[in-house]
């Protein structure tokens, strides 16, 4: 099943669509609530983070990241990243039987990311500001430095 160039890049173009709404989605969906209770606050304290926009763009960072593992592997059929047997060029040939398809789909791509990028920056953006608002009304003093006890308190506290 050879896929011509036309058909290629729609295919891909579909794709992208699909893997920047999931990404959108997630961040529109996401509470910070929920991800506060999964990561552990005693590293930003140790490692220094000062700033509510720091801890709350580092979560907001991994939690993406994790997620587009999913989402980039379920929209792309992402192929195991073992090395020699199953790298990217063998499995793309044993299921297409097209040997350069995985030069190809990158090829394709050329500039659909960028285009997505801006409407993912606009809603990054105001994660980011949602997501501080939040950090800081319910984690920081009045003089703004972070309430490390109330952080570690609402993450790692004994649940009613």
């Amino acid at each position: 099943m050879t896929l011509t160039d036309t058909e290629l890049e729609h295919i891909v173009g579909q794709l992208l669509d699909s893997f920047y709404a999931h990404r959108i989605q997630k961040l529109e969906g996401l509470k910070l609530a929920n991800i506060l209770k999964r990561k552990n606050p005693y590293r930003f304290c140790a490692i220094g983070m000062q700033e509510a926009s720091e801890i709350v763009e580092t979560l907001l960072q991994t939690y993406l990241s994790s997620s587009d593992e999913g989402i980039f592997s379920d929209v792309f059929f992402e192929p195991p990243s073992k090395g020699g047997e199953a790298s990217g060029q063998v499995f793309w040939q044993e299921l297409t039987g097209d040997p350069t398809l995985y030069l190809r789909i990158i090829r394709v791509m050329q500039d659909r990311p960028t285009r997505h990028k801006v409407e993912f920056d606009h809603a990054w953006a105001a994660a980011v500001n949602r997501f501080t608002a939040a950090f800081v009304a319910d984690f920081c003093r009045p003089d703004g430095r972070i309430n490390w006890e109330a952080l570690v308190e609402f993450n790692s506290g004994a649940r009613e």
